[in-house]
């Protein structure tokens, strides 16, 4: 694992890629929802932050949008570019970049603040980067509330090691109960 930018730590190789393929079966379907009733349509300049393998962006341009997954990660992105190749998607488009630098209708993240030490100043940097009646979309967890039924003690150590390992590194992977919040300091802050 190498660390990225505000301490995000990027895994990598195959047991990453699994990670992020199970996340993408369990949320891709609500998630598509989402951005639908958020205003996605066809023609959107999309933009996928912390796009890990590009699941969402390749969904993003098979819908007819000009799709691009931003990442810090060059193996997931070199996975997310095979994997469109792969579908015949050659309107997604994948970059290694930062989120402080695009211009679009519709911006996406999952679980992306809650592994940045400033998910404030990022939401700012994207809201800044919206175009005029661009919609800024972001899944969040809130990792202090997963449990497992029936109840596990080694899932719950499990959940324990996440939070402090956060805590550490100065993130918060409660932040999905307090998005809104974030969105409100942001919202007030570029009001001013």
């Amino acid at each position: 694992m190498s660390t990225i930018g505000d301490k995000y730590l990027l895994g990598s190789g195959r047991s990453d890629h699994e990670r992020l393929r199970v996340i993408s079966t369990i949320h891709d379907g609500r998630t598509r929802n989402l951005l639908r009733r958020a205003g996605f349509v066809s023609g959107h300049c999309f933009v996928e932050f912390g796009c890990g393998l590009g699941y969402v962006t390749r969904w993003a341009s098979s819908e007819g949008a000009h799709a691009t997954g931003i990442d810090l990660n060059e193996d997931h992105l070199a996975v997310a570019e095979e994997l469109a190749r792969e579908a015949g998607l050659d309107t997604a488009q994948f970059r290694c970049a930062s989120i402080y630098e695009q211009s679009v209708d519709v911006s996406y993240s999952r679980w992306l603040m809650v592994h940045l030490n400033r998910p404030v100043a990022a939401m700012r940097a994207i809201h800044a980067a919206l175009k005029p009646g661009g919609v800024m979309v972001c899944e969040e967890a809130d990792v202090s509330a997963v449990y497992a039924e029936p109840t596990s003690a080694a899932y719950t150590e499990l959940r324990d090691i996440c939070m402090e390992g956060a805590r550490q590194r100065g993130v918060d992977y409660s932040g999905g109960r307090r998005a809104h919040l974030w969105r409100r300091k942001r919202a007030l802050r570029s009001s001013m």
